[in-house]
């Protein structure tokens, strides 16, 4: 009766219908495991599941898409009848998130071995990214898959043979700062790119009002206040009225000279300001003046950089000794990168643009009273308001997911970061996580996080190599992976003994793609996986 109901009253048709699992492993004792797990979920359902040794290969030809036979159906006797409405509620499904997207930037997988496709730019919010991993977890070649995808993610439409064909456009230029020189050989893979060092050696100019391109436009001049507190106070505060004042002399600064001022100029009104209290900061600007030790960097000697590049790496390691230094160079660079940005998008350029900070632990620490760190939370929190704007995304990476919350920097960070990227964490910093309360979905997240781990590559065991990540997005908090192939595990390498080989390679005259490719194939041989 019920069935006629259904059939006549809801259009339900009558189906055959047959239930199996095929598991896909690379050993049978792994396939055994495989079925005791998966057997015992079933049971919980009420669901018993036997194994079938003997009729293997028409069972997973039929799971196939469009493997079904009509023989195998009626001749298999497996099969039984249901209404379709019925089948809603027997028909198992397994799945976790689909991804946020069907047009990918990135793919990872999940622990199901389903795909999960991304793009970090498909968000209500902003397109920002906080990604935090410890040290041996992947954090490297996770940024380093992300730049490839988005580097390699544009779109070579159709066009009909009458009309010219548009030429293909990558999809994103890439800006990324970094400490370490773990980007060096990803930027000698693509032709288009440029990798700078800041030393002693360097030929280009950081001068900051090359960077502004309307003082009165989205916080610029707040952006170049602060860095002018940085270079002028890095140990001492400013007062409210040092503060004040120093807006309207960078205000008449730039009405007189516009983007051809330099720091030497501010110096000048300060020291020559009618109010007294102005002259120490002019004193402590002499450093990123004419005859200071800083000066090279900040003046007219060498070109400005360009930032036309579609791959941009900015190695900071040799000023990392002199901290004040450091964080003056980099807020210079975060201004260029803007302007590009700003005038890429006046220009109807409409690639996507990403800035990565990577190592950036440094930059997020308890500041105590550090007006150098307080100022740069100001500058950062603008300049990540400002890339959502613009169409651009910011990507800071550090070492402990708590580096977000304990200084202002990171807060301002974390709270304009509409995407996490959680990667492997120690169990002590799991606890001052679960202590501080501080991650959006609370414990059931945490007790996620505890269980990402990283397998490393080791060619001459196993082929198996991933590491796992827990993507946290709007109301979605799901563990993935990336599994990347050998090639790219050794350009994205820190192992020591990784680099040596590749370098004693280079050092007889080969390429980077040439010296990897060796070792590559060399593994396979001692492997016995190639002739």
């Amino acid at each position: 009766m019920k069935v006629n109901r259904e059939i006549d009253q809801e259009k339900s048709q009558i189906v055959e219908y047959a239930m199996q699992v095929v598991s896909v492993c690379k050993t049978e004792k792994e396939s055994e495991n495989f079925f005791q797990k998966i057997s015992s979920l079933y049971e919980r359902s009420g669901f018993i599941l036997r194994t079938d040794r003997n009729f293997a290969l028409p069972l997973i030809l039929g799971a196939l898409p469009f493997g079904l036979d009509e023989t195998f159906k009626d001749f298999s006797y497996r099969f039984a009848h249901a209404t379709t409405k019925g089948m809603l509620y027997i028909t198992p499904h397994i799945a976790g998130w689909k991804g946020n997207t069907a047009r990918p930037v990135m793919i990872l997988g999940d622990r199901m071995g389903q795909a999960v496709p991304l793009d970090f730019f498909a968000s209500n919010n902003n397109y920002n990214i906080y990604c935090a991993a410890t040290s041996g977890a992947g954090k490297s070649f996770l940024v380093n898959t992300l730049v490839n995808s988005m580097l390699g993610a544009g779109i070579q439409r159709r066009s009909e043979d009458s009309k010219p064909r548009r030429f293909y456009n990558d999809g994103a230029q890439i800006f990324i700062v970094d400490v370490g020189r773990s980007y060096k050989k990803q930027a000698a893979m693509y032709k288009d790119a440029q990798f700078l060092e800041f030393g002693s050696m360097a030929q280009y100019s950081l001068n900051p009002f090359a960077s502004i391109t309307d003082i009165d436009e989205d916080n610029q001049l707040n952006m170049l206040r602060s860095l002018i507190m940085v270079m002028a106070a890095p140990s001492g505060k400013l007062t409210d009225e040092q503060s004040a004042i120093l807006f309207e002399i960078l205000r008449l600064v730039w009405d007189e000279k516009g983007s051809n001022a330099l720091i030497d100029d501010v110096q000048e009104k300060c020291l020559s300001w009618p109010v007294d209290v102005m002259h120490p900061i002019g004193r402590q600007l002499g450093p990123f003046c004419k005859g200071g030790p800083y000066e090279k960097f900040f003046d007219h000697t060498h070109p400005p950089i360009e930032f036309g590049k579609r791959l941009m790496v900015f190695e900071l390691e040799e000023v990392k000794g002199d901290k004040h230094l450091q964080l003056c160079v980099l807020m210079c660079i975060i201004m260029g990168i803007q302007r590009k940005i700003y005038l890429s998008q006046q220009e109807k350029d409409s690639r996507r643009r990403m800035f990565i900070l990577d190592e950036a632990w440094e930059f997020l620490k308890e500041d105590k009273g550090d007006s150098m760190l307080k100022y740069f939370g100001e500058f950062i929190e603008a300049g990540w308001r400002r890339f959502r704007k613009y169409g651009a995304s910011g990507c800071l990476a550090t070492q402990s997911v708590n580096d977000g919350y304990v200084s202002e920097v990171g807060k301002a960070v974390v709270a304009n970061s509409s995407w996490m990227l959680l990667l492997k964490q120690s169990g002590e910093e799991i606890q001052k996580l679960r202590k501080m309360e501080t991650l959006g979905g609370g414990e059931p997240v945490i007790k996620l996080l505890e269980t990402i781990r990283t397998k490393t590559p080791d060619p001459t065991v196993t082929d198996e190599a991933f590491s796992e990540v827990l993507i946290k997005h709007e109301d979605v908090a799901h563990p993935c992976r990336l599994y990347t192939s050998r090639k790219m595990q050794l350009i994205n390498t820190t192992n020591r003994d990784e680099i040596d080989r590749i370098e004693a390679y280079t050092s007889k005259g080969m390429t980077l793609d040439e010296a990897i490719d060796a070792i590559v194939l060399e593994e396979k041989r001692r492997n016995g996986s190639a002739a």
